[in-house]
């Protein structure tokens, strides 16, 4: 017994491994997974590695190709915007219905977090800015108070993690993010429905564009 749970445990740290390089964008799309390489750089047996990638699999972000080989799974365009459009419709209604439930501790919350992603870009900590960003817009969804609707969002965010490290990385796409988030809390505090909707709209769709942008540029630095 000891012996499997023993096993469990180093799937799970394998797989979280994995997890955050793929979503770090460390691990890229079309990139082969070597087992070989990754038992000897963990010092792991194969089983873990093995049982770590099935579960990647299992979350879209592994496919297994020709002669069994597994790769890093790509987004291609049309899922990135069913992505954006899935993400408008729910953030959009959760930003509305949890307006009323806006408080000064969650408005002085929202406002620290904007200092601290400026803070996180200074220092080109772009992993930890992502997640700060998710716990921006984590909090503001939340408080619609329907957890399965914030549930379905994180899958989302988790998605667009990994699309947005090369567009938050440039200056312009961070700073365009920050006025809107600025934006989307005076509408909150004002309790404005309809500014609401259009700040999210705005941004989401902003972001989708800098994303799909970014993304033709690495192909064409690729191809040249």
């Amino acid at each position: 017994m000891s012996t499997v749970i023993h096993n469990k445990n180093l799937t799970l740290k394998v797989h979280e491994l994995l997890q955050k390089e793929i979503l770090e964008g460390k691990l890229r799309p079309g990139e082969r997974i070597k087992q070989e390489g990754l038992t000897k750089r963990l010092g792991v047996s194969r089983t873990p590695v093995r049982e770590a990638i099935q579960r990647l699999k299992a979350e879209g972000l592994v496919q297994y190709v020709r002669h069994n080989s597994a790769v890093i799974s790509s987004i291609p365009r049309r899922k990135i915007e069913e992505i954006f459009e899935l993400r408008n419709l729910l953030e959009g209604y959760a930003a509305e219905k949890g307006a009323a439930a806006l408080d000064k501790k969650t408005t002085k919350k929202l406002h620290e977090l904007i200092e601290e992603m400026d803070n996180l870009h200074s220092r080109q900590d772009v992993p930890k800015l992502l997640l700060k960003n998710e716990e921006f817009h984590r909090t503001v969804c939340a408080m619609a108070g329907n957890r399965i609707l914030v549930e379905m969002l994180e899958k989302i965010w988790r998605d667009i993690r990994r699309l947005r490290f090369g567009y938050l990385e440039t200056r312009k796409g961070h700073e365009k993010s920050t006025r809107e988030h600025k934006a989307l809390v005076d509408a909150l505090e004002r309790h404005d429905l309809a500014q609401i909707r259009e700040i999210l709209q705005l941004h989401v769709n902003g972001t989708m564009q800098g994303i799909l942008e970014t993304l033709e540029q690495k192909s064409d630095s690729k191809a040249r």
